[in-house]
């Protein structure tokens, strides 16, 4: 056999990928879509984020405040309690 009676022989098939227009702006559109909507999902959730930062912030200094006013009110009371065990008892008329 020769080259030309092996080229004829071959069998070659050209796979044309063409895509019709309204199905490559649909795609086009929808995935533009989803990048859009996936963006803007990401911004709210990081305003979210920054949002419960700035709560837990803020509730971490009143906690903190509400802690030395509890310090500073069991001591009171503990001066009291010692102050009022020094005192003589109260005598009955």
């Amino acid at each position: 056999m020769t080259e030309l009676e092996t080229e004829s022989i071959r069998v070659s098939r050209v796979i044309d990928f063409r895509i019709p227009l309204p199905y490559l702006i649909t795609g086009v559109l929808a995935v533009g879509g989803l990048l859009i909507n996936n963006h803007f999902t990401l911004q709210q959730v990081v305003k979210d984020l920054n949002q419960l930062q700035n709560t837990e912030r803020s509730a971490s200094g009143s906690t903190q405040q509400i802690n030395a006013e509890l310090v500073m009110l069991k001591y009171r009371l503990e001066t009291l309690e010692k102050a009022s065990t020094l005192l003589p008892p109260p005598r009955k008329h």
